[in-house]
């Protein structure tokens, strides 16, 4: 038995949407909209009169302990309930693929902002907190690379030229992007499906997805334009 996700393109991709008591993983890089799809279908299913439960991941990073400690504790001696209450209610991984070979701190730093280490590196040449903030979330959303990192932060160290100008100038560009994020997030949550803005001073374009005719009818018409005539 199928149960509708209350998004008629993703019900066309599931084929009628989830089966009723299935599991489902929604993945992708940050920003492409994974939050903003679960948040629509517990809407969905909370205004056809049913229930939904919204819950959130903590992710426990711990260093300097052998995994063995924790995977075969009993061989080892160790009660260690936490950890293994953490392990029989929750999800773990028996190991981790280290992103610098002399340290692990950069490992977790990787974790919870999926950044490399040579993009964080460069961002602490930063030195206010808010700059930093804004240069990550532009680097994750744009998935630029450690070059490009690097000549967005030394335009915010004003290299090259004035550095009250460089922040001027980044500060406008920041709030732009700002808005023009806030508009796709509106445009994809009235049209219940994915919308990416490409934003440019003078030129940018906007990409509507739908999957088949009678869902690209459904966008027309939440656009409040004609039907498509034959």
């Amino acid at each position: 038995m199928r149960m509708s996700s209350g998004i008629g393109g993703l019900d066309i991709v599931l084929q009628g949407g989830f089966f009723k008591g299935g599991l489902y993983l929604i993945q992708g890089t940050p920003g492409t909209g994974k939050t903003m799809i679960a948040n629509q279908i517990c809407f969905n299913h909370v205004a056809g009169g049913n229930r939904a439960i919204a819950a959130s991941l903590l992710m426990i990073s711990v260093d300097g302990l052998k995994p063995e400690y924790v995977l075969d504790a009993d061989a080892h001696g160790l009660k260690i309930p936490f950890l293994r209450g953490l392990m029989r209610d929750g999800a773990y991984a028996r190991g981790v693929t280290g992103v610098w070979p002399t340290v692990t701190y950069p490992s977790h730093t990787t974790l919870l902002t999926g950044l490399s280490p040579a993009d964080y590196q460069v961002l602490l040449a930063l030195k206010v907190p808010d700059e930093q903030l804004l240069a990550a979330e532009t680097v994750l959303r744009r998935n630029a690379t450690v070059r490009s990192t690097e000549r967005m932060v030394a335009r915010l160290l004003g290299i090259g030229r004035g550095r009250r100008k460089a922040r001027r100038a980044v500060s406008e560009s920041g709030a732009t992007a700002t808005a023009v994020e806030d508009l796709q997030n509106r445009l994809q949550q009235h049209l219940a499906t994915h919308v990416t803005i490409h934003h440019g001073d003078k030129r940018g374009r906007i990409e509507i997805e739908y999957y088949g005719t009678d869902d690209l009818q459904r966008v027309v018409n939440a656009l409040g334009l004609p039907e498509i005539t034959e």
